[in-house]
C-alpha cells in the first residue's frame, strides 16, 4: 500500500535527519499483532509499511524544544474546555485563538497554574451544524478562529489538548465528495449501501440491535452525482458520515491527521465518540473489540512518536463502559477517560437539596488505576449536562447512579425552567441585555419545524423490540438553571472539584452567562444554549467590576482552582474516604495525599438553609487537633475527632487537618 501524504503534513519542516524508524522490538511486535487482529483479511505487510512511513515522517518532524518523556500525574493538572472562538476581541487584528491566549495568560498565571491544559474543542473548518464536530478539513484551522501559528503560540504558555474526531466527517468534506463520486482512492472510505432492498433488510434486522446515541434512523439517503441514491451510515446526524475502519486506508488517513496535531505541539488528544468506530451488523455497533484494538493502535502510534502525549477517551457512557478504554495491565489504551457522573448528580443533588445519593456513590470516583485517571467533568461541557452516564453500564455489569425516574425528574426541571426563562426574557424590553424577541418561539418553529427544547434524547429498543426515546443530556448554563444566584452557581461548579482525577472545567461556565437563545435559534441545536461566545474586552472589564455576577463567580472559583493546585491531597491518585453525617444536606469526605502527609476534609451544604453540624471524623484522624479553612483562612479546633461546623446556604468548605 503506497501511502500518499497530505502536502500540509510534508510542509512541516524536518528537524531530525534520521533514516530509520525508532521503535522498540516490543512496540514493533505489538504493531504487527494489532494489525493482524483488526484487518486479518487485508494485506498486512502493506499496512505495516504505510504505518512505518507515517511514523518515520512524524519522528523526523517532531519539535525538539519540549520534553517528550512520559509524564506522571499531579494535583496541579487542571483542564479548561473551550472552543477556539469562545473569546473574541473587538479588535479585528486579534484572532479568537489569540484572544483566548490573552485571556488565559491574564487570568491563569504560569507560576500558579503551571500544569494547566487548555482543551480546544474542534478548531477545524466546518459548516458548524454541530459545534464544529462536523469537520470538512481536519488539517485546516477554521480561519474565523485563527491559524496553526496561534495554536503553537498557545503551547508556549500552556499545555494544549485538541480534538481528534475519529468517527465521522462532514458530508461537505472533500473526502466525502470523493467517496460519493466513486473515486477509487476513497472507495469504502465511508459506510454506504446502494441497494434499497439491502437497506430495508438492515433496518428490519440490524437496526433494532444497534445502540443509537441519537434518535434518528442512521441509514441516511444521499444523492450521488449521477442522481442515484446511496444510503450512508451516520451515527450522530444527517450531515456527519461515519468513516469505515474496515478499510485500513481510513485508519492511516485519520492517523495522519492525529500525527499532524502532535507535530504542532499538543500534549493531549481527545478521542471523540470513540465507542462507535467499528460497525458490524448484528451487533450493537458500540464498544466492539476491534474498536478497542484501534484505541490500542492509536496509543501505540503516539507512544512511538511522542510518549509524553496523553490520550483522553470520550465515551459519554456509564463509568464501567468508559473504564474499558483505559490502559489495564499490559494493554495500553487511553490515559484518561471521562467521568460524566457529576453532570447528572450535581443538578439532582441541588434540585432535591439532598446529598444522600452523592454520598452513597462516592466510591465511583475512586482512582481507576495508578497510570490512568478520570477526567472528572465538573458539571457541564459543551454538550450540556450528560445524564446518560448515570445509567447502568451496557457492556459490563455495574450499578446505576440515578434511576430513570430521577433522570426524568432532572430533565423535566430543565424543560420547565428553560421554558419559564424563555417566556420571561421574551417579556423584557427590547433594549434589555437579556431580552429575547417576543416572537422567538414562532420564529423557531418556522425555521426548525419544532418547539425549542432543553433536553436531547437517544433511542433504545425496549423489551417488545420497539424503539423508545430516553433522556441523553439536558442543556442549560448554570447561571440560567440557578437564576443567577452566585452561591448556588458556585455550589454546582465546586461540587466535583475536590474529587479524585483531573478536573475538566468548561471555561465559560464560571463566567455565569445566561442561555444563548440567539445562537440556539441560528442552528436549532439546543447544545448551542450553552455555547455562547463572549467578548474579550467586556469580559476583562467585568472581571474588574466587583458588582458583576461574572466577577463574583469567576474570581471565587479561580481561588478554588488555586487551592486545589497547591495541595498534595488533591493528587489525582490520592485516597478518598467518605465521612458519615447525620444530615442529608451535607456532602463530606476526606482527601489524602498519596504519601499520607496531608489530609483535607471536603464539606458542602447542598441546601438553601443554613446548617450547624457536629461532624465525627474517622479513626485515622485521631491525634488531629486543628482544621484550617483553606478559603476563609480561619482555624477551628477538633474535640475528640468531632468538628463543629456552620454553613451558609450552599456553602463549600475545605479544611486542612493538622495535629
Amino acid at each position: 500500500m503506497d501511502y500518499t501524504f497530505d502536502p500540509r503534513f510534508l510542509n512541516i519542516a524536518k528537524i531530525h535527519q534520521q533514516h530509520e524508524l525508532r521503535i522498540t522490538a516490543e512496540q514493533e511486535k505489538r504493531l504487527y499483532s494489532l494489525i493482524r487482529f483488526i484487518w486479518p483479511e487485508q494485506d498486512q505487510q502493506r499496512i505495516i509499511a504505510a504505518m512505518n512511513a507515517l511514523l518515520l515522517a512524524a519522528q523526523k518532524r517532531l519539535p525538539a524544544r519540549r520534553n517528550h518523556e512520559p509524564t506522571g500525574w499531579s494535583e496541579k493538572q487542571e483542564v479548561l474546555i473551550c472552543y477556539g472562538d469562545h473569546i473574541r476581541s473587538n479588535d479585528p487584528k486579534i484572532s479568537p485563538l489569540q484572544a483566548l491566549n490573552i485571556f488565559c495568560r491574564d487570568q491563569f498565571h504560569e507560576d500558579v497554574f503551571s500544569a494547566l491544559t487548555v482543551h480546544l474543542l474542534p478548531i477545524y473548518t466546518s459548516p458548524y451544524k454541530d459545534g464544529g464536530f462536523d469537520i470538512t478539513d481536519p488539517f485546516a484551522v477554521n480561519p474565523d478562529m485563527g491559524t496553526w501559528d496561534d495554536v503553537r503560540n498557545l503551547t508556549q504558555h500552556f499545555n494544549v489538548a485538541v480534538d481528534f474526531v475519529a468517527n465521522h466527517l462532514s458530508v461537505s468534506s472533500e473526502w466525502f465528495k470523493h467517496y460519493m463520486q466513486d473515486d477509487p482512492l476513497f472507495q469504502d472510505f465511508f459506510i454506504g449501501v446502494d441497494d434499497e432492498e439491502i437497506v430495508r433488510d438492515l433496518e428490519h434486522n440490524a437496526l433494532p440491535k444497534i445502540y443509537r446515541p441519537r434518535p434518528h434512523n442512521p441509514f441516511i439517503p444521499v444523492k450521488k452525482p449521477d442522481g442515484s441514491t446511496r444510503w450512508v451510515y451516520m451515527t450522530f446526524s444527517d450531515h456527519q458520515a461515519d468513516v469505515n475502519y474496515r478499510n485500513p486506508f481510513v485508519f492511516l488517513k485519520m492517523t495522519e491527521t492525529l500525527l499532524f496535531y502532535l507535530l504542532h505541539g499538543v500534549k493531549m488528544i481527545r478521542l471523540d465518540a470513540i465507542p462507535y468506530l467499528w460497525k458490524e451488523w448484528g451487533t450493537p455497533c458500540v464498544h466492539h473489540p476491534k474498536t478497542h484494538g484501534i484505541v490500542e493502535l492509536t496509543r501505540l502510534t503516539c507512544d512511538v512518536v511522542n510518549p509524553s502525549v496523553k490520550l483522553l477517551a470520550e465515551s459519554m457512557e456509564p463509568l464501567a463502559d468508559s473504564q474499558r478504554y483505559l490502559s489495564s495491565g499490559e494493554t495500553q489504551k487511553a490515559h484518561l477517560a471521562y467521568n460524566f457522573v457529576p453532570c447528572g448528580l450535581i443538578p439532582h443533588t441541588l434540585l432535591t437539596e439532598d446529598a444522600s445519593i452523592f454520598q452513597q456513590k462516592l466510591h465511583h470516583f475512586l482512582p481507576p488505576g495508578e497510570e490512568v485517571n478520570w477526567a472528572v467533568v465538573c458539571g457541564v461541557t459543551h454538550d450540556g449536562s450528560s445524564i446518560n452516564p448515570c445509567r447502568t453500564p451496557q457492556s459490563i455489569e455495574g450499578e446505576a447512579i440515578l434511576d430513570e425516574d430521577q433522570i426524568n425528574s432532572v430533565a423535566a426541571y430543565y424543560t420547565d425552567h428553560g421554558c419559564q426563562e424563555l417566556a420571561a426574557r421574551c417579556e423584557l424590553p427590547g433594549d434589555h441585555p437579556h431580552a429575547v424577541p417576543k416572537n422567538f418561539e414562532q420564529t423557531f418553529i418556522a425555521k426548525h419545524g419544532q418547539k425549542p427544547r432543553f433536553v436531547n434524547y437517544k433511542t433504545i429498543t425496549d423489551e417488545q423490540g420497539q424503539p423508545q426515546q430516553i433522556v441523553y443530556e439536558a442543556i442549560t448554563t448554570y447561571a440560567s438553571l440557578f437564576d443567577q444566584q452566585p452561591e448556588k452557581i458556585l455550589a454546582a461548579l465546586g461540587m466535583a472539584l475536590a474529587l479524585p482525577g483531573i478536573p475538566f472545567v468548561y471555561l465559560t461556565l464560571p463566567f455565569a452567562k445566561l442561555n444563548d437563545f440567539a445562537y440556539y435559534l441560528e442552528t436549532g441545536n439546543p447544545r448551542e444554549l450553552n455555547r455562547g461566545r463572549v467578548e474579550l474586552e467586556e469580559l476583562l472589564q467585568d472581571l474588574r467590576d466587583e458588582t458583576t455576577l461574572t466577577f463574583q463567580v469567576f474570581t471565587t472559583y479561580k481561588e478554588f482552582l488555586k487551592v486545589r493546585a497547591s495541595c498534595s491531597a488533591f493528587h489525582p491518585n490520592g485516597t478518598l474516604i467518605p465521612v458519615r453525617s447525620e444530615s442529608k444536606s451535607l456532602i463530606s469526605f476526606l482527601r489524602l495525599s498519596p504519601d499520607n502527609t496531608q489530609r483535607i476534609l471536603i464539606t458542602q451544604n447542598v441546601s438553601s438553609a443554613p446548617q450547624t453540624i457536629d461532624l465525627s471524623l474517622p479513626e485515622r484522624c485521631a491525634g488531629l487537633t486543628t482544621a484550617h479553612d483553606l478559603m476563609l483562612e480561619e482555624s477551628l479546633q477538633l474535640q475528640n475527632r468531632v468538628l463543629s461546623l456552620e454553613f451558609q446556604p450552599f456553602a463549600i468548605r475545605w479544611f486542612d487537618l493538622k495535629a
